[in-house]
């Protein structure tokens, strides 16, 4: 989910992408959230950053 920062990290040490923003896509007991989305590295497309730091 958007602002999930330690799953941000993992998913930019194993060296995913980040490739957009998914309004609203998730779904629990809390309502619907944001979510980020990552491809694979081996994805032939300029890579953007992940919007976390450190």
């Amino acid at each position: 989910m958007v602002g999930n920062t330690g799953s941000a990290r993992v998913a930019r040490s194993v060296r995913l992408r980040y490739e957009g923003l998914l309004r609203r896509a998730h779904v629990n007991s809390l309502g619907r959230s944001d979510l980020w989305i990552g491809g694979l590295r081996d994805d032939d497309r300029a890579p953007a950053p992940w919007p976390v730091r450190g």
